[in-house]
């Protein structure tokens, strides 16, 4: 049977996708992403959610530091 009911993502993870998003639509290599203060700010989570959300960016890949690498 299918289950309908739908369970919402933690926000660091909603924070990931909108990060990755950006990353895709708005970064070069080599250009300087947001600091964790910046993201914090930005989108209006504490920075130990930011902090969570970058981690898990980095965990992919998709950043090193604060600026944006290649993808492999």
């Amino acid at each position: 049977m299918l289950d309908t009911q739908l369970q919402q993502s933690p926000v660091y993870q909603q924070l990931n996708d909108r990060l990755r998003s950006a990353l895709a639509r708005d970064y070069n290599c080599g250009d300087r992403f947001l600091t964790k203060r910046e993201i914090a700010q930005r989108f209006e989570v504490s920075r130990a959610t930011a902090n969570k959300a970058l981690a898990s960016l980095a965990i992919d890949d998709q950043r090193n530091s604060n600026f944006v690498n290649e993808t492999k």
